[in-house]
């Protein structure tokens, strides 16, 4: 089925909507701008099928447009990690054609369970317009028992927007970023964290009517008895964080033979880049 909104109703709230409309045993979360090719879902449906708590994600590569010159990045090889402000943080892993584990997932293109998302409460409740929903998403599937994953034997082409998603429509409202990452910090993490955002984001005040919100989520991870917290994915998941070193991920060269994917670059510019 199709469903189009006569309003903008924002990307998180569509993505909620549409993954609980959902009928198959699995969920394909998939942005517009995302491109794939043949072959980039079965080793998606693979890991979940094995393990109905895995969110499974594809390798971003992304063609952005800068000064009006193309540039293929590559992410190869990159989680995404973040602090205890959420603040994003990539963390360079070896590039070996192996599936590796990850805090979090970029949004655009991830695979889940219909019965998994369903016990977790899928993602973003109370969030408006775009951010942290990613983050959220992560955050209580770790919390559950569950695992998040990037798979190299799956790729997708992201076409990157000339502006962000905040810069036009009802989203223009600065506050929905600021406000989705307090209901995260109030939801899943401790008081005493909470307060220490609070004091470096100043959002407490705007959120009068996120009770109801904080609460379902924390009788989410009551219900489901998710036991781990944001010190346990920090020890086990990411024990060691680093900066995000755009050297090593600009243009990576991949050519993964005996393995699933080759993906061949001449010129680091978007020059004849074959994508596949």
């Amino acid at each position: 089925k199709f469903y189009r909104w006569e309003d903008n109703r924002g990307l998180i709230y569509s993505r909620r909507w549409g993954a609980q409309q959902a009928a198959g045993p699995a969920v394909l979360v998939l942005d517009s701008h995302v491109e794939v090719k043949p072959g980039f879902i079965e080793p998606l449906l693979s890991l979940v099928d094995a393990n109905y708590k895995t969110i499974a994600a594809p390798v971003f590569n992304f063609w952005e447009t800068y000064d009006h010159r193309d540039v293929y990045l590559s992410y190869d090889g990159t989680a995404l990690g973040f602090d205890r402000y959420l603040n994003w943080i990539f963390i360079n892993r070896p590039v070996d054609g192996r599936n590796f584990p990850t805090p979090a997932i970029l949004g655009g293109a991830f695979l889940a369970s219909k019965q998994f998302l369903e016990e977790v409460d899928y993602f973003g409740r109370g969030m408006g317009g775009w951010g942290y929903e990613n983050l959220e998403l992560g955050l209580k599937t770790w919390m559950c028992g569950g695992v998040v994953q990037y798979v190299p034997c799956s790729r997708v082409l992201h076409h990157s927007a000339q502006r962000t998603p905040m810069s036009h429509g009802d989203r223009a409202q600065a506050s929905h970023p600021f406000l989705n990452a307090a209901i995260v910090m109030k939801s899943y993490f401790s008081e005493d964290q909470f307060l220490e955002f609070d004091m470096n984001m100043q959002v407490n005040a705007s959120m009068i009517n996120t009770a109801d919100v904080i609460k379902a989520n924390r009788d989410m991870l009551a219900r489901n008895k998710c036991s781990r917290d944001y010190g346990w994915l920090r020890r086990h998941i990411m024990p060691h964080l680093e900066s995000y070193d755009k050297e090593t991920s600009v243009a990576h060269v991949m050519t993964t033979e005996g393995q699933c994917v080759t993906v061949d670059l001449e010129g680091q510019h978007g020059d004849q880049v074959m994508f596949l």
